[in-house]
């Protein structure tokens, strides 16, 4: 110890000695390395806290508070072939040719691959999608990923994250990167942009620059010239780029270009998931019913949609009463809602062009094109000269129709292009809706759907001019009619006309302006309907008994003979017929058939044993278990303790512990 202290004095007697300061350099060595070590802790956790900050909650349209991003995100798919550029050619080689397409669906069969995953190889991205499509939330989980704000197992590079909104920035006079570093220079001080330099040299941050396609026409040629200046300037800096596919023309050279893919079943049934996490059955239930309504789901392949109808159902707790009004919203979220709601206003060059004319526009087009080919795709020069037909009749001059489509595809992205060689609405059912107007404005509903009422391509319409219309008896009629079972013994006619019922069902569950007397006949018939089915079935020697499952409903069968080669064309539309009313349940209708089943329990009362009795009513009530479980499970017990079948017994039991699950 005194060796030590001696040692020390030494030291200190001997002021100005080279042993001194070679010994107070090192102790100011590393002072210094753990304040510049501190300082540069100091500076990342304050930018990564801005950013939490600044983009962890997300105000959806609709709702009146903001809920955490991370809650309802799904991870992005991105596609790196970009369709509307494609020449007719090219794009039938992709796709096939128009009778192999699926044409109720806009999701390609390009390759997908995960956005976080894409930026990850390739440090210049520009994302493209259209309106609603999902970029701006690509962007923010992007940067609250490398923030550290979300715990996922996606790769990430950790580079530290700078969001900006471009359409903020062409409202500053500073250039991009001064604009960058004001926020942490000013919650720090003036040595935060020499930090951020030195990560942009070393290629160690992320720059998200969001909404290329809001920024005004006039500015936005210079601001493309600015990003790519501070591109050349630090080129292993990881620059991402969002912007509309039809607003990105001048394009920015060094960049990788990805198109956000619609959203797959399974990504759709994810976020729903993830929106009701608090209620699984409320989410199983609008899963069911996107499921049963291929009009419906193809609205949900965007993420706009898709919470908009999410935000619907929690609010109501069901859909739309009326089918139309869901569509209503979606169209008022596109036209106006969904840029009004960020306070963004884009500039147009048709004033004159009202959005009540730019929807008789689209009616035009939809009838036109699906009326005379039944088409979902458009060619370019047909459908321009079906604009220009339009522009005529309304008397607007000197417009020119491909700068008006190419305008309406930028700003709603309702009607978008296919290819370099044809159009489309960005979601087909948007069209079957637009048709269903057209037909009614044009008083020619019961000619084209006399005409065309067994064609299935047509069902869609025809269950929205029923909706729209102000008296749709005449062709609820028709479809009583059509879709009788009476006189039938085959199962090739009776599959056809459970279509139409089926028809007539999700008709009637858009809750259309009839009388009362007619809401009774149209469920009178559909349970009328599925008793004469029933005894279809047991003249082909077939009995089918209803299980309700997590998978929905499926049917137990009974065979007293080898079945009829046509038997599975009878029993998938009637399988589809359970699941629809398991989906889409009308509190009418299971009044209806629950009088009608007590009706059925009190004629057999006291009888022996008649198995298609017991098939019937299984049938006819075990649909309704999900929504009336109580109603359901008491009729299913008189059910069991009547029958002497074990099996029968069986089936019951396995329906009554899925509903008794469904109901706690």
């Amino acid at each position: 110890m005194s060796n030590n202290t001696d040692i020390n004095d030494a030291i200190n007697s001997s002021v100005g000695s080279p042993i001194k300061r070679a010994v107070d350099s090192v102790y100011d060595s590393i002072n210094r390395n753990i304040e510049s070590r501190d300082l540069l802790q100091k500076y990342e956790k304050t930018q990564k806290k801005h950013v939490r900050t600044q983009l962890e909650n997300i105000n959806l349209l609709g709702m009146s508070t903001p809920i955490p991003l991370e809650k309802i995100y799904y991870p992005a798919q991105v596609s790196t072939g970009i369709r509307r550029r494609l020449y007719e050619q090219e794009w039938l080689s992709e796709s096939g040719t128009a009778s192999k397409r699926d044409k109720k669906s806009r999701n390609g069969k390009d390759k997908c691959i995960d956005a976080s995953e894409y930026v990850l190889n390739n440090r210049k991205v520009i994302i493209l999608g259209g309106p609603g499509a999902g970029k701006t939330t690509l962007l923010r989980f992007l940067a609250l990923l490398n923030s550290g704000a979300i715990d996922t197992n996606e790769k990430i590079e950790n580079s530290l994250p700078f969001f900006i909104h471009l359409p903020h920035f062409v409202k500053s006079d500073k250039n991009l990167f001064d604009y960058i570093c004001r926020p942490l220079t000013k919650a720090t001080d003036q040595y935060a942009a020499d930090f951020i330099k030195r990560t942009f040299n070393k290629g160690t941050s992320i720059v998200l620059l969001d909404s290329l396609d809001e920024v005004p026409l006039p500015m936005r040629h210079d601001l493309i010239e600015k990003i790519k200046e501070f591109e050349v300037s630090y080129p292993i800096l990881r620059i991402i780029v969002s912007c509309r596919t039809a607003d990105y023309e001048e394009v920015l050279p060094n960049f990788c270009e990805v198109e956000i893919s619609r959203l797959s079943r399974d990504a759709i049934g994810k976020i729903v998931r993830a929106w009701f996490d608090d209620d699984s059955q409320k989410a199983s239930k609008l899963i069911s019913l996107i499921k049963e309504d291929n009009g419906v789901a193809s609205l949900t392949e965007t993420p706009l949609l898709l919470s908009l109808l999410c935000i619907q159902y929690r609010h109501d707790l069901q859909l739309p009463k009326r089918k139309t009004e869901l569509y209503r919203r979606c169209l008022d979220t596109l036209l106006r809602d969904w840029d009004a709601e960020r306070g963004f206003r884009r500039e147009t060059a048709y004033e004159n062009i009202s959005d009540d004319r730019k929807e008789r526009l689209f009616e035009h087009i939809a009838g036109k094109f699906f009326i005379e080919d039944n088409a979902y795709e458009f060619k370019k020069d047909h459908m321009l000269s079906v604009v220009d037909d339009f522009l005529e009749r309304v008397d607007v001059q000197k417009v020119n129709a491909e700068d008006l489509v190419d305008e309406i595809e930028r700003h709603h992205g309702i009607i978008e292009k296919l290819s370099q060689d044809y159009f489309c609405f960005s979601h087909a059912s948007m069209q079957d809706y637009f048709v269903a107007r057209h037909m009614l404005s044009k008083r020619i509903e019961s000619e084209k759907i006399t005409k065309n009422i067994e064609n299935e391509s047509w069902h869609p319409v025809i269950e929205f001019t029923i909706a729209l219309s102000g008296d749709p008896t005449a062709i609820l009629d028709l479809l009583i009619k059509k879709s009788t079972m009476e006189g039938l013994s085959n199962f090739p006619p009776m599959a056809r006309r459970t279509k139409i019922l089926m028809l007539l069902y999700r008709a009637m569950s858009s809750s259309p302006f009839i009388s009362r007397d007619m809401s009774n006949k149209c469920f009178s018939h559909l349970i009328s309907s599925q008793i004469t089915m029933a005894n279809i079935f047991k003249s082909g020697k077939i009995i089918p008994f209803a299980e309700f499952g997590p998978s929905g409903v499926r049917h137990v069968l009974f065979y007293m003979e080898r079945p009829r080669p046509t038997l599975g064309e009878a029993l998938q539309p009637y399988r589809k017929f359970s699941n629809l009313i398991a989906a889409t349940p009308m509190r009418d209708y299971a009044t209806a058939c629950f009088n009608a089943v007590d009706e059925l329990l009190e004629q057999t009362k006291g009888q022996a044993h008649m198995l298609l009795d017991e098939a019937l009513l299984i049938n006819l009530i075990t649909p309704l278990g999900g929504t009336w479980p109580p109603e359901v499970l008491s009729r299913l017990n008189i059910i069991s303790e009547r029958s002497s079948l074990s099996f029968i017994k069986n089936i019951i039991s396995k329906s009554k512990s899925y509903i008794e699950t469904k109901a706690r």
